[in-house]
């Protein structure tokens, strides 16, 4: 999902870069310089702006895609015999209810002492199991 979005900052940023020298380079403007280089100069100018704003506001869209994801953070403390089991999903591996193509962030942070147990499931039992003790 990703890829898909920057490829389309990458294709819609050429495309405001072109159809704006086109534009610049076609059309009788009044204040465009006379001399063919300059219109040239002026034309590519012009173009880079326009297309290197519309290339940030798009760079930004695309580059946020991770943070869309809701975050749970977990903190505990087990001491003597004590038992922590943190969980950031269920166990069942169910599908979430976020936004499609989003996967959420868990953070997960224990301490223990003594004879004490940490068990922190992340997204399944099987892949983000953690025993620390």
């Amino acid at each position: 999902m990703r890829s898909v979005r920057w490829l389309t900052v990458v294709l819609v940023t050429l495309a405001v870069f072109t159809g704006c020298l086109w534009l610049l380079r076609s059309a009788a403007f009044g204040w465009m310089p006379d001399a063919d280089a300059d219109r040239w100069a002026v034309a590519t100018a012009f173009a880079t702006v326009v297309a290197g704003s519309v290339g940030t506001a798009l760079g930004w869209w695309a580059g946020r895609g991770e943070g869309d994801a809701p975050t749970t953070r977990q903190t505990a403390n087990a001491s003597e015999r004590g038992q922590i089991r943190q969980v950031g999903r269920d166990r069942t591996d169910a599908p979430l209810a976020t936004a499609p193509g989003s996967i959420p962030r868990v953070e997960q942070e224990a301490r223990a002492t003594g004879n004490s147990r940490i068990d922190q499931i992340g997204r399944d039992r099987t892949r983000d199991r953690r025993n620390r003790g």
